[in-house]
């Protein structure tokens, strides 16, 4: 195993349900749009692309949505997962 991957393997024991979220996501969009999601929003930490909050923890790049407003913030339980990913037709860097 890689040492970049073996850096993240505390995700799915501390935030079960983002990692659950991320592998639907993986067979609903592709292991290749979720991997770029990730290297840009959560490695290069650019907005637009990954963020994902489960209770107290929360990972990559937040951004705003005029449609959601301050998604970011916002949870209702204390065990909700939260994976927010650039849709897959914007993926080429256009907004």
């Amino acid at each position: 195993m890689d040492s970049k991957r073996k850096r993240f393997d505390w995700l799915p024991l501390e935030m079960p349900g983002v990692a659950k979220r991320l592998a639907a996501l993986r067979a609903e969009m592709g292991e290749a749009h979720v991997k770029a999601c990730w290297e840009h929003g959560f490695i290069k930490r650019e907005p637009g692309w990954f963020y994902a909050r489960e209770g107290a923890l929360a990972i990559g790049t937040p951004w705003a949505d005029p449609e959601l407003g301050n998604w970011a913030v916002f949870q209702v339980t204390p065990d909700q997962a939260l994976v927010v990913l650039r849709p897959k037709e914007m993926a080429d860097g256009s907004h």
